[in-house]
């Protein structure tokens, strides 16, 4: 059985000096569309490219990254236009009701902007979480820096990911949850170190 990962490495492989681009169409398309495909996936396979030099390292990481900070910008201009607008109007948008916008609402009030930094990190929250947040009003000076920061960190370690281990590429996907969950895992202990220093304050 072919793993997705191993389709979509093919893909670019097979896509020549156009890799870049699609690396940064399936991390843009993500945020900044509300498409699952395989962003991540992506990014992982153009570091994995790099270590064979068949993508320059600049061009994968720059692809990663631009289409994680323009892919979430886009996602949340569109909510705070269009998608408020329309839940203003029918009290709902696409999926999202008013419960789960209040929802998100109490989190960014809880956590503040460890709750963008972290949305990069878990794959639902990763293609709505700046739809949601443009949604909820929140002002881009909230919005943007910290989203920033995470897409810089995430496109440069899941790309170094895929050029680090490029040898064990058959052993390194199907860890790929693994390795999310690890960084899941460290944004919630910076939250929480960071939550503790704001209470102590």
């Amino acid at each position: 059985m072919v793993h997705l990962a191993d389709r979509v490495l093919a893909w670019l492989a097979a896509s020549g000096p156009v890799a870049p681009l699609l690396v940064f169409a399936f991390v843009f398309a993500e945020s900044g569309l509300l498409l699952f495909v395989p962003g991540e996936t992506a990014v992982v396979a153009g570091g994995v490219l790099s270590a064979s030099g068949a993508l320059p390292l600049s061009h994968a990481l720059a692809a990663a990254v631009g289409g994680a900070v323009l892919g979430d910008g886009a996602g949340y201009y569109w909510g705070r236009g269009p998608g408020r607008r329309r839940f203003a109007a029918k009290g709902h948008f696409l999926l999202l009701h008013e419960r789960q916008v209040r929802r998100v609402e109490e989190i960014l009030a809880r956590w503040g902007v460890p709750a963008v930094l972290g949305a990069r990190f878990f794959p639902l929250a990763r293609v709505a979480g700046p739809f949601v947040f443009g949604l909820t009003g929140l002002p881009p000076r909230r919005f943007f820096p910290w989203m920033a920061i995470a897409d810089v960190v995430w496109g440069i370690a899941y790309t170094l990911l895929g050029w680090l281990l490029a040898d064990a590429w058959e052993d390194l996907h199907p860890w790929l949850t693994h390795v999310r969950w690890l960084a899941i895992l460290s944004i919630l202990a910076a939250a929480g170190a960071w939550l503790l220093w704001r209470r102590r304050r």
